[in-house]
């Protein structure tokens, strides 16, 4: 019959055109999936310079933070332990300390003590040879008139003499020590620092 044909005809078109239609169309599909940002050089770690356990986290995943930002506490339990001890320690250093520097102090004393003892006794060792170069002196004097005299040989002015030379070596010798000593005493003058309070910055 033409017209069942053409209702036939009229529906393969319409297939036809579909099929093209389709072949030719854009479709446009949405979905949805989680994801995550990152910073340009990758995730940055967040650390403390202390450790310990968290007591509380002040941000959450996704929060955006600034720099400086607190984002969590640390248990201040174990802070505090922690500072006790080291609160200790520093006590017990500076009592260490103070007690080597008293050590120090004795025993700068002691020496400088015995070095003053020394010089005194080089001193008095002074006086005593000065007494005895000022009786060679006059001895020298006499005996120097008797050879004049003919009361005195000339060797025995001559002992007289060498004796007195002695006797002056002798009083040089112990004024140079004593000069020394002093020089000694200077420098651990200047070398030796009074204690001094020790603070922690």
């Amino acid at each position: 019959k033409p017209k069942g044909w053409s209702v036939l005809m009229l529906l393969a078109s319409l297939v036809a055109l579909l099929f093209v239609g389709a072949a030719l169309a854009t479709v446009e599909v949405t979905a949805e999936a989680q994801g995550m940002l990152r910073a340009p050089k990758g995730l940055r770690p967040v650390a403390s310079v202390l450790g310990g356990a968290l007591s509380e986290v002040l941000v959450e995943s996704g929060d955006q933070v600034q720099p400086g930002q607190v984002v969590a506490r640390l248990e201040a339990t174990e802070l505090r332990a922690n500072l006790v001890t080291r609160e200790r320690e520093l006590e017990t250093t500076q009592q260490e300390v103070t007690e080597t520097d008293r050590r120090d102090r004795q025993i700068e004393e002691r020496a400088s003590q015995a070095m003053q003892s020394r010089r005194a006794a080089l001193q008095g060792r002074i006086a005593i040879n000065n007494e005895r170069l000022a009786e060679r002196i006059k001895q020298a004097e006499n005996y120097a008139l008797l050879e004049k005299e003919g009361g005195a040989s000339k060797t025995e002015t001559l002992n007289i003499r060498e004796q007195l030379n002695s006797a002056r070596e002798g009083v040089s010798a112990l004024r140079a020590e004593v000069a020394q000593l002093d020089l000694e005493i200077a420098d651990r003058a200047r070398q030796w620092q009074p204690p001094t309070s020790h603070g922690v910055e």
